[in-house]
């Protein structure tokens, strides 16, 4: 078996495009006779760029966030017969999702904090403001 590279055609399913993919795979097939398959590929996920097909702040960042996304990575494990073979996939694909998702979402709350933080800031130095006009006549 030989680790190989292979770009990977665009796919759009159920509203998540996936492009500009690369992967490295490594394939271990044995085809016992037609009725007997045992294999495992790994697959390493070089490069892809994934989009939500939705449209809000939130979304659009998060997609920002998922152009160039690296680590990816999966097993297949391979067996049944040649007519019908079974694919058993793990990835964690999941994972690289939930945490693009959370440096997303904490680095909104942190902007979200410094705006409220602004903008008490300056209604507070409006009042101060308008009470010292007050006080001193002007």
């Amino acid at each position: 078996a030989q680790l190989r590279e292979f770009p990977v055609s665009n796919m759009n399913k159920k509203g998540i495009l996936i492009s500009n993919t690369k992967i490295n795979t490594l394939l271990d097939l044995k085809i016992i006779d037609k009725l007997q398959l045992s294999g495992v590929q790994n697959i390493d996920v070089l490069s892809t760029d994934i989009a939500f097909n939705e449209s809000n702040k939130y979304i659009t960042m998060l997609n920002k966030s998922l152009v160039a996304t690296q680590g990816i990575k999966a097993t297949v494990k391979i067996s049944g017969d040649i007519n019908t073979p079974k694919l058993q996939i793990d990835s964690n694909v999941d994972t690289i999702l939930k945490n693009k998702v959370k440096a997303v979402l904490s680095s909104q709350k942190e902007n979200l904090k410094k705006e409220i933080k602004q903008k008490v800031e300056s209604k507070i130095k409006e009042k101060v403001s308008n009470k010292l006009k007050g006080i001193l006549g002007f």
